[in-house]
């Protein structure tokens, strides 16, 4: 990790949020920075903390605790941070990669995060963090060159997306206890992957370009059942790479835009709240703490 420009600091109110309760107020929303080299936390739609010493952070995931693990592309390492808190837990370090998105399976304590490329522009691949500890299981999709983004549904099976050779959309599937991705083929076409999220009933996958058109979207989809049954459209946006699924919000950092939009999920439209202020904002997941 690079030296820090500036302490990271969080308002003591912000660690004191009942975990039942829905954002906001009780959610913390993590926003990473990757110009400026942080991630911004906010509550109520206020900065209530700044997270500093980062490297391009990119990808963001939190854990059933509600800790929010934080991936460090030029740093290739992955970074734990408690719900609240300024001080680093864990560092998962990711040497010869580039990380980009992570995703935590709860049943196991694994950390799963995919890495875009090496740093000889080799195949991507994913590495799983058993316990979260390393060195990582490493596994490649022979079909997928270029590794985006990851997710878990609900019996733990994992999602990745990412591009083939030829730069087009890929998605697969790895079930739960297997070794070997599955391809996937999504009645639809998506663009450029986005982030992945498990919406307690979809799997849903952002496309970066809707349509191939100046604007974001993202898919409800069955999953390796490949069938996408909605679109939500965030409309006015250029770049929504990640985003986070809270209740009936959907959040949606616009890297080209450098703003953040809280969107009503799964309509879509126009942002109900909007977060200005950003350097190319990359990632965002919300914490609650149990």
């Amino acid at each position: 990790m690079r030296p820090d420009r500036g302490k990271s600091w969080m308002l003591t109110s912000a660690t004191k949020c009942p975990y039942d309760k829905k954002l906001p107020p009780c959610g913390l929303l993590y926003v990473s920075n990757y110009f400026d080299d942080d991630v911004l936390v906010f509550q109520n739609d206020k900065l209530a903390g700044t997270l500093t010493g980062f490297n391009g952070p990119d990808g963001l995931c939190r854990d059933f605790a509600g800790d929010v693990w934080i991936v460090n592309n030029l740093g290739q390492d992955i970074v734990e941070y408690a719900h609240g808190g300024t001080t680093q837990l864990t560092a998962l370090s990711d040497p010869g990669e580039y990380p980009l998105g992570c995703a935590v399976d709860s049943r196991t304590d694994t950390i799963v995060v995919t890495n875009i490329f090496t740093l000889g522009s080799g195949q991507g691949s994913v590495a799983f963090y058993h316990k979260a500890t390393g060195p990582p299981t490493i596994l490649t999709d022979p079909d997928i060159y270029y590794v985006f983004f990851c997710a878990f549904d609900n019996e733990g099976n994992l999602y990745i997306d990412g591009l083939n050779t030829s730069n087009t959309f890929e998605f697969a599937e790895l079930q739960r206890g297997e070794q070997k991705f599955k391809s996937i083929a999504l009645n639809g076409t998506i663009y450029w992957p986005g982030a992945i999220q498990w919406d307690d009933k979809y799997v849903v996958v952002g496309d970066q370009m809707y349509q191939d058109q100046v604007e974001s979207a993202v898919y409800r989809t069955t999953g390796a059942g490949g069938k996408i049954v909605g679109t939500t459209v965030f409309s006015g946006a250029r770049d929504v790479v990640g985003f986070a699924i809270k209740d009936t919000s959907i959040i949606g950092p616009d890297a080209s835009l450098n703003d953040v939009g809280l969107y009503h999920y799964p309509r879509g439209g126009s942002p109900a709240v909007r977060l200005e202020h950003f350097k190319h904002p990359f990632g965002v997941t919300v914490s609650t703490q149990h």
